[in-house]
């Protein structure tokens, strides 16, 4: 305790290291609960918290769902698609506001209008890319060509009205 106190006055360097090397003797005394806001304090928390919380699925997505750190939120999007549960991947995706992979999930899930929303709420340019390929590939060419439009592709979008 003594060591992060003078790391946080006076070695500000070393003070990141010190609080990863204290996180690090939390865990390995078995106390994860008080490692976490160390592992937070040395900027480690993205790969160290899920790491150390990997045999405990419950009590890590428990620490993601509380945390407003949307790459966490998309990392646990990405875990939970993997494993075939979308709607929760959906909820993750939108914590993390990761609007490309929303829409590449939706289509998935054949909810073209609700991929079309969210491109049409938010104009992201690689989500409306990728609804204007499913819907080019279902032969839709028309709304094909309007989310081309909306990407800024005219490229494809003039190539589909030849």
């Amino acid at each position: 305790l003594k060591a992060l106190q003078t790391a946080e006055m006076y070695d500000r360097i070393h003070r990141r290291t010190t609080f990863y090397n204290y996180a690090r003797h939390l865990e390995n005394q078995g106390d994860t609960q008080a490692a976490i806001p160390n592992f937070e304090k040395s900027e480690t928390y993205r790969f160290e918290v899920p790491r150390m919380l990997a045999d405990d699925p419950d009590q890590l997505e428990d620490y993601i769902s509380k945390s407003k750190d949307k790459t966490l939120h998309r990392w646990w999007a990405q875990y939970v698609e993997s494993t075939g549960d979308m709607e929760t991947a959906i909820q993750y995706y939108e914590m993390a506001q990761d609007f490309f992979s929303l829409v590449r999930v939706y289509c998935y899930c054949n909810k073209m209008d609700k991929a079309a929303e969210i491109c049409n709420e938010t104009g992201d340019k690689s989500a409306c890319y990728y609804l204007a390929r499913q819907y080019e590939n279902l032969d839709l060419f028309k709304e094909a060509i309007r989310f081309f439009q909306r990407a800024g592709a005219n490229g494809s979008a003039i190539r589909l009205c030849k």
